[in-house]
């Protein structure tokens, strides 16, 4: 299986590595992993939402393992806002997929309705001495 190679120039205009256009992902500013929640955070941190704030968006989807490439809609809404967390719900429109994620104050994926949990959660970490 070859592996997908696109350049992207972020503002939706993507080329292969011959330079050649690839239309069918014109408009896709973001990607998408279907197999982690963290490509989610590069729409979350883009878009910036505020509570209550919806926001649709066109992404290169990559289905893995397959490693198919498409483009499809998604839905932002902002559900809710504290000074350390913000819940989003995510809504696939073309693959029918929703999730409420929820991420850090820098929009980090913590978890993701119950399909993925971050583990280690950086608190008060310190780091003494030089590293060579």
């Amino acid at each position: 299986m070859e592996p997908i190679r696109l350049l992207s120039d972020g503002t939706g205009h993507w080329r292969d590595v011959f330079g050649r256009p690839v239309p069918a992902l014109d408009g896709c500013v973001d990607v998408d992993l279907n197999i982690t929640p963290f490509t989610n955070t590069i729409a979350i941190r883009r878009l910036g939402l505020n509570p209550s704030d919806t926001e649709t968006i066109r992404a290169a989807y990559v289905d893995v393992p397959r490693l198919c490439l498409r483009p499809i809609f998604q839905r932002y809404t902002c559900l809710l806002r504290t000074a350390d967390e913000t819940v989003y719900r995510y809504e696939g429109l073309d693959t029918g997929f929703a999730a409420e994620i929820r991420v850090d104050a820098q929009g980090g994926v913590i978890d993701s309705a119950g399909w993925f949990e971050r583990v280690w959660h950086k608190t008060n970490i310190s780091v003494e001495g030089t590293l060579r």
